[in-house]
This record gives structure tokens, sequence and C-alpha cells, in this order.
């Protein structure tokens, strides 16, 4: 590999391949969650969602990999990958959920547009999220915006394969 020589120092190749196995010994800094390991088969999802800023964890330093998604949770992460649109609060009140609360404008904006459901004005930021609804509300969140027909098929398509692998 070029990386050990008695007479002369590593050449380019060499440095590089000590470099690469520095760093895949090093943990990444900036990745929090130690309740994900590097090994795990959805570690590049959960990085790729936090690295956008597309979903954050359970707290500081735990992500709950095996817990349930929540409704608030959900609509967080889709209120973020529509890149956090301004709400009128106005239009929407709920019973169980505080104007203050981190999750209140992604839950209006949400409801608003109709990819969840709020009944008799809960919102219900608790409930578990089947894979069946999630697989409605991202059917529903794909055609927020610039309708796009393509966006629509192939949201559908994963959508039907999260049910058709939940059983």
């Amino acid at each position: 590999t070029g990386t050990i020589c008695d007479t002369y120092h590593p050449n380019a190749d060499g440095y590089r391949h000590i470099a690469e196995r520095i760093l895949e010994a090093l943990p990444d800094a900036g990745f929090p969650y130690t309740d994900v390991s590097v090994d795990a088969d959805y570690f590049d999802a959960v990085e790729f969602m936090y690295r956008k800023g597309y979903m954050s964890g359970t707290s500081d330093t735990q992500f709950s990999p095996d817990s349930a998604l929540t409704k608030a949770a959900l609509a967080e992460v889709l209120y973020n990958i529509a890149g956090a649109p301004e709400v009128d609060a106005d239009i929407v009140s709920f019973d169980d959920v505080d104007s203050s609360s981190a999750y209140f404008n992604a839950a209006v904006w949400a409801t608003s547009n109709g990819i969840l459901k709020a009944d008799n004005g809960s919102f219900s930021p608790e409930d578990e999220i089947s894979a069946i609804k999630l697989a409605a509300s991202l059917v529903r969140f794909s055609a927020v915006g610039s309708f796009n027909i393509a966006k629509v098929v192939k949201t559908i398509v994963m959508a039907f394969n999260i049910v058709k692998d939940c059983g």
C-alpha cells in the first residue's frame, strides 16, 4: 500500500491509505446518537436525516431507533423536508398541543395541508404511526406543493412496499 518502507516516506496513495484507516477508526464527532451503531443497516438513513436537519433524536445523545414513530415526530419530519414553511397559527387550534410546543408549527402545517388529521380539535401527538398511516401520509405529502405526478407515483409505490413489508 506504500505505507511502510525503511528507506523513504509513504507515497500519495500511502498517505491516503493511512488517513482512511485513521478516519475509519475515529467515531464521527458530529453524529451525536450513541444508540445508532455505524454497523446498523439504518445508520446511513439516520445520519442523512440528522445532517439535513429533517429529524432529531429523542434526546441530545439518543435517537431511539427501536421506538415507535409518533404523529408529532412524523409531522416534524415532513414539515422539515418541506422546508419549514411559514404557517398561519390562527387557522388551526389543538386541545392537546400548546403553541409553544416544538412541533406546533409542524402540526398546523401537516393538518392544514391534509397530510395528517386532527379529530375534534385533538392532534394526538403521541399516537403511534402504523405502516398504513405512514404510507397514506407519504402519498398525501407527495402531492403538497407543486404537483408532480411522477413523484406521486414513486411515493405510492414506496408506500405500497412499506405496507407489504410490514405485513
